[in-house]
């Protein structure tokens, strides 16, 4: 027999080297093949339980009478976890002792929030349109127009007295290019406007005022009554500009304060003017053009239509004045002359020439009246006006940007007189 043979040390330590590196390799490959081992047993169905926390996705359904509807609700606590239904092989009782832990989490943590996917069919039909429409009105209502005031009307028969509360404002609109706003009220009961009352000034676009109005009126005559409401604010200069109106028709709350019930709290939006709703004051035809080289601005009032003007109301003559404003006062006016033959519809067909220089027009506006005659004086059948931004809005802003981009041409427009 041959034997080997250690008497080269260096041999030796080369074959002891050998066997403890692959003694090594064995016992790493065998532990994790053991760990890999204990893992199936746990890994799996943890994943498999926080995979269903997350809700599956819906495809939407949509036909023609039909809505998919689609509710997140909280689940209550499951009686078996995802966990324990998922283990399919024995463990050590350190992986056992691991389970538990993990069924532990995932029921008292994952199964309590885990979202739960219900679906329900409803019909179009057995939908109320009107709750989103309301919505929609209500945020429009929100950010549209010069804002709106809350108000309730109350009415005493025995002592016949009117009364108003205002409450507060909301989303008020000063009209002056400023961030600040000092708002207050201007009440009167028409036709009577020599008796007008005033509220407190208050502060911001949301003031509350808690203003009470007290009219003396019979209740015969409360039908024939209209409540003014003007919400007015300052300029810089501490002059009173007109934020918006309200107009409230005593007729059409008449039976409800002569049965001594009052109107509760409602919302009234304000207006741009004093005009009713619904009651047209006609409209008026006039042009502008500008000269820039000769420094003039020539408006030529041509006709009116459908005017509040006739013989029956003992109106004899119609006259359109057109004033100049610079600055927020009146420089220029100058008047047509009546028309005694057309009261609804009269053709004036007359200009005025002005000297502007270029440098004012950022500053001026005009504001055309329409008077109505009759023997006992007369009066606004309503107004126009034109002008920049600052000063004009609709077609008056329309008409007078045309303008500007048009030079040395005419530039007709229809507005409605307000």
């Amino acid at each position: 027999m041959v034997g080997i043979s250690f008497e080269d040390p260096t041999l030796f330590y080369i074959l002891i080297g050998s066997l403890s590196g692959v003694i090594l390799v064995v016992v790493v490959l065998l532990f994790l093949y053991i760990r890999r081992r204990n893992e199936i047993g746990t890994g799996k169905g943890l994943e498999d339980s926080l995979e269903s926390y997350y809700p599956p996705s819906v495809e939407s359904k949509d036909d023609e009478n039909n809505l998919l509807f689609v509710f997140n609700t909280i689940t209550e606590r499951q009686q078996s976890s995802p966990v324990a239904r998922q283990r399919s092989t024995p463990n050590s009782p350190a992986a056992e002792e691991y389970d538990d832990f993990m069924l532990r989490k995932s029921s008292s943590y994952l199964d309590l929030i885990q979202p739960k996917v219900s679906t329900d069919l409803i019909s179009a039909k057995d939908l109320d349109l009107q709750l989103y429409k309301d919505e929609v009105q209500q945020a429009e209502s929100q950010n549209s127009g010069y804002g709106r005031i809350l108000l309730t009307l109350l009415y005493d028969p025995n002592q016949e007295l009117l009364c108003l509360l205002i409450n507060c404002g909301e989303n008020l609109q000063s009209k002056n290019n400023s961030s600040s706003i000092s708002p207050y009220l201007k009440v009167c009961l028409l036709p009577d406007k020599k008796r007008r009352m005033h509220s407190k000034t208050r502060k911001g676009a949301n003031p509350t005022f808690d203003e009470e109005f007290v009219f003396s009126v019979p209740g015969s005559e409360i039908g024939k009554r209209i409540l003014r409401i003007a919400v007015c604010d300052f300029d810089r200069f501490s002059r009173q500009t007109i934020i918006g109106y309200v107009m409230l028709k005593m007729e059409d709350y008449k039976d409800m304060l002569l049965s001594k019930r009052d109107s509760g709290e409602f919302w009234a939006e304000l207006q741009d003017n004093d005009a009713m709703p619904g009651v047209k004051k006609g409209d008026l035809l006039f042009s502008l053009a500008h000269l820039p080289t000769a420094g003039r601005m020539t408006l030529a009032v041509i006709q009116a239509k459908e005017l509040n003007a006739s013989a029956s109301d003992k109106d004899t003559g119609v006259a359109v004045k057109v004033n100049l404003i610079v600055n927020g006062k009146v420089v220029k006016s100058k008047k047509t002359s009546t028309n005694k033959s057309q009261l609804d519809a009269p053709i004036f067909n007359e200009s005025f020439v002005f000297e502007i220089t270029n440098e004012l027009l950022d500053r001026i506006s005009f504001i055309l009246i329409v008077y109505a005659y009759s023997g006992n004086g007369k009066r606004v059948v309503g107004k126009a006006n034109t002008g920049p931004y600052m000063y004009s809005t609709g077609t008056g802003l329309t008409q007078w940007n045309d303008m500007l981009m048009q030079p040395r041409k005419a530039v007709a427009e229809w507005h409605k007189l307000m």
